[in-house]
């Protein structure tokens, strides 16, 4: 299977991690981050094919939707990841739903790129990766933060305001927020590869272990 005329990327290229060179006189267009691994590959590749092609958000955009809707519908994610499935049932199944979809002719050869080549298992990471990708090209950092119970939105603020200094200089927040009722109070943080840990839990484990040591 290879794309239209339109997108002008085959499946191979996503395959071998590649995609097509530069026509001559046109600046070559490289991945912002330099990425490892099957994922890093996969995910540079469409990076690289998607910005190439003009049409990057609107990629971006399919990715997140396909991603979301395997952690929605079971079926669909049992579907996709089913390793006993035939290749060719399961080919013109991804190739059904990105044409019912609309996708962009660059994320539909993807998905068939990843199905044919046995790597739909995959996805979530290639597209974390892929996410990685693109916030780097518009100088963003992805910052999460987690707490026992919803923030308002000046709390979320001076959280914000708070951490902000720790993201590289010159650098865009994009800020995800969590609930996870176990840490009890006070709140985890990460930016890109930091993390900080100000949990009512942590802090308890702590005193827990003060306690339960020999005197």
């Amino acid at each position: 299977m290879r794309a239209t005329a339109r997108s002008g990327i085959s499946v191979r290229a996503f395959a071998t991690g590649a995609a097509p060179k530069a026509p001559a006189g046109k600046p070559e267009v490289t991945a912002p981050l330099q990425q490892y691994g099957t994922s890093g590959r996969y995910a540079s590749a469409l990076y690289v094919a998607a910005a190439k092609a003009n049409v990057l958000a609107a990629v971006e955009g399919e990715v997140q939707q396909l991603t979301a809707l395997v952690e929605k519908d079971a079926k669909f994610k049992q579907f996709l990841m089913d390793p006993s499935m035939a290749k060719s049932k399961k080919l013109a199944g991804v190739k059904e739903f990105c044409e019912g979809a609309k996708f962009t002719p660059i994320t539909s050869n993807f998905v068939a790129a990843m199905a044919e080549n046995g790597r739909l298992p995959e996805l979530k990471m290639i597209a974390t990766r892929f996410e990685e990708q693109c916030m780097a090209s518009r100088n963003e950092v992805k910052c999460v933060i987690t707490t026992a119970h919803d923030l308002t939105e000046a709390q979320l603020t001076k959280v914000q305001d708070s951490i902000k200094g720790h993201a590289p200089a010159g650098s865009k927040l994009k800020v995800e927020t969590k609930v996870d009722p176990r840490l009890l109070g006070g709140l985890t943080a990460s930016i890109g590869e930091k993390f900080f840990d100000l949990s009512l839990l942590t802090t308890i484990k702590k005193y827990e272990a003060v306690i339960a040591a020999p005197l």
